[in-house]
């Protein structure tokens, strides 16, 4: 079997509760051997550390059959910033002797590591990072807080964003390989209200020493170099998953129509706006993997993801009108799908103003 295949098997055994239990907040240790001995976490990873060197578009479609297959969007968004985190930190901005020292046990998923960019009340801007990377003998000592960290609690290496100059009110940033137990560290569960059981943490820095060779290649730029990036690439690729909620969704009202005797045109209408954008998220989230991965530097808005977006959050409000309308909720774990659905959107809007000002100014000619 294929990856893409391999996926929606084991998501549909779980769904049918033929596979390990899928518990519903805690972190289910047992899945995640699965998906490591299935060869799930190291899809993104070069075949020179024992990966299956996949690239974006393929990335999109097993995310979309985890979902459509029966899995959680949350333990799917754990398995995407797993692959991407390897992919586009360690294996972009890595030295190889870091590679070679890590990209093994995140292939087998005996190593997870989680990326350290957010802070309380930053609100994404880079402007208000104060984590700070103190250059001392040997190596830097870095002190700070980060939070909303996905994969945190199960990590036991984190990549850390950290301010490590300043020229007036400009920062410099550098990225920086902590273990999980350097001392000086500490890892909290967060509860993000959603996402679930993707487990997300808060990360305590304090004066904890990491040697120069964990130092990460973007000098001084690792916010323009790694962090956009891997926000681009993060919100493009969440479409596969995005997708296969919305595909799940679809077939679980279908199901059940299916089996009524009442047949509505009307009802029928609203479903055929809801497959209509479902494969407009199909067409355009593909698109923009093909994109992503062909100009893997391009940070320019891409049109193609943002009315993917649009899309999806056109989708949840359409859904959610039409179970109000005729009491054809969905079951339970679906229900969680379905916010969680709307979470994501939710979250997307803050990307979506920014890429609609940049284009808007690119049309009028305004510098950006």
């Amino acid at each position: 079997m294929g990856p893409v295949e391999t996926a929606r098997h084991l998501a549909q055994s779980l769904f049918d509760g033929a596979g390990p239990e899928m518990p519903e907040t805690t972190f289910p240790t047992e899945v995640w051997k699965r998906f490591g001995k299935d060869g799930l976490l190291g899809l993104s990873i070069p075949h020179a550390f024992g990966g299956s060197g996949l690239d974006a578009p393929a990335l999109f479609r097993v995310g979309e059959a985890l979902v459509d297959g029966g899995c959680s969007l949350g333990l799917s968004l754990s398995w995407l910033v797993h692959n991407l985190t390897a992919r586009y930190v360690l294996v972009n901005h890595g030295e190889d002797a870091q590679r070679e020292c890590h990209l093994p046990g995140l292939v087998k998923g005996s190593s997870t590591m989680a990326l350290a960019v957010s802070e309380p009340d930053m609100h994404g801007s880079p402007k208000k990072l104060e984590t700070a990377a103190r250059k001392v003998e040997g190596g830097y000592e870095i002190s700070g807080e980060k939070v909303y960290l996905t994969n945190g609690t199960i990590a036991d290496l984190f990549a850390v964003i950290a301010v490590e100059g300043r020229d007036g009110e400009r920062k410099s940033f550098g990225a920086f390989l902590v273990g999980q137990a350097t001392p000086g560290v500490t890892v909290e569960t967060m509860d993000v209200g959603s996402m679930q059981p993707s487990p997300h943490a808060r990360l305590l820095l304090k004066d904890c020493f990491v040697p120069a060779e964990n130092r990460l290649s973007p000098d001084g730029d690792a916010f323009e170099r790694l962090v956009k990036p891997f926000g681009f690439f993060e919100r493009v690729l969440l479409l596969g998953p995005t997708l296969g909620a919305m595909k799940r969704l679809i077939t679980d009202i279908a199901d059940r129509l299916a089996t009524e005797g009442q047949r509505s045109d009307d009802v029928a209408e609203k479903l055929g706006h809801l497959v209509l954008l479902c494969d407009e998220v199909e067409i355009l989230g593909a698109e923009a993997a093909r994109v992503v991965e062909e100009k893997a530097g391009h940070l320019s808005p891409l049109p193609s993801s943002m009315a993917a977006w649009a899309a999806c959050r056109s989708f949840v409000e359409r859904y959610m009108a039409f179970i109000d309308q005729t009491g054809h909720g969905a079951d339970s774990s679906l229900s969680r799908v379905l916010h969680d659905l709307d979470q994501l959107c939710r979250l997307a809007e803050g990307a979506q103003r920014h890429g609609f000002i940049r284009l808007g100014r690119n049309l009028v000619g305004w510098e950006n």
